[in-house]
């Protein structure tokens, strides 16, 4: 089976010590046996229209290992907002947004996260938010009003609250079908719970950062949970979430 990481990083941050290549993401993938990523830009980035064209160039190199997601600051404005949307999506064939409730300073239906939710509607693609650390407006709960005025964006509360709000995230996937939870930076008893809660079609894997693959990939490698359930979560749903049935010839080859 394809084994996909859906929430990885390239480039360099602007507020910490941290820099991310391509070669090194792929270094890490091919190590701990990923064969396909989702690849953001870091949040703190100023320059994002830079970024998402270094993405695209490596996505381009790599067609059919990694796929661009959108992340756009509030500050940019509305008008850039929609413009860089609109150019990720049908120029560079980006596959969802993210939008980070802490970098960006406001929950998600705030005046802040409306313009992601909408361009998230508009073009029918999954919508990651950031959870975790910057409570309160990074708890999974507060995604719960922006489900329910959304019903058909797939939410995904990437982290699922980090750990320390983990059942926090898992009150916000009860009271809304259409937010999905992610693993990184979460033990594998939390995530064992997020499957036996919900089933496999709610739970996609992420490492967030390379460092962090060679747990998230352990996690799923032990867990004791069945085949069908790893192949689910770690390639048949996110294929389905992201909708790259006609993009992954691997896949194609499967069906």
């Amino acid at each position: 089976m394809l084994v996909i990481d859906t929430h990885t990083h390239i480039g360099k941050s602007e507020n910490a010590d941290l820099g991310i290549t391509a070669d090194h993401l792929l270094a890490e993938m091919d190590r701990y046996g990923v064969d396909v990523s989702f690849v953001l830009p870091l949040p703190s980035i100023v320059d994002f229209r830079g970024q998402h064209d270094d993405i695209a160039r490596v996505c381009a190199q790599h067609p059919q290992r990694l796929f661009g997601v959108v992340s756009i600051p509030p500050w940019a404005g509305r008008k850039a907002f929609d413009d860089e949307a609109r150019r990720c999506v049908e120029e560079l064939g980006f596959i969802g947004f993210k939008y980070h409730t802490y970098h960006y300073g406001g929950p998600l239906l705030s005046p802040k996260g409306l313009p992601v939710l909408e361009a998230a509607d508009k073009y029918d693609m999954p919508l990651m938010v950031h959870t975790g650390s910057g409570a309160p407006w990074a708890l999974p709960s507060m995604l719960i009003p922006a489900a329910r005025k959304f019903p058909k964006v797939k939410i995904i509360a990437a982290h699922s609250g980090m750990e320390v709000y983990a059942e926090d995230a898992i009150v916000a996937a009860q009271e809304c079908e259409n937010i999905i939870l992610e693993t990184s930076w979460t033990s594998p008893g939390k995530v064992l719970a997020f499957i036996k809660t919900f089933g496999p079609k709610r739970v996609v894997m992420a490492s967030d950062l390379p460092s962090n693959l060679c747990i998230q990939k352990a996690i799923f490698d032990w867990l004791p949970i069945s085949e069908e359930e790893k192949y689910t979560i770690l390639c048949s749903y996110p294929v389905e979430l992201f909708k790259l049935q006609n993009r992954l010839s691997a896949w194609q080859r499967k069906a």
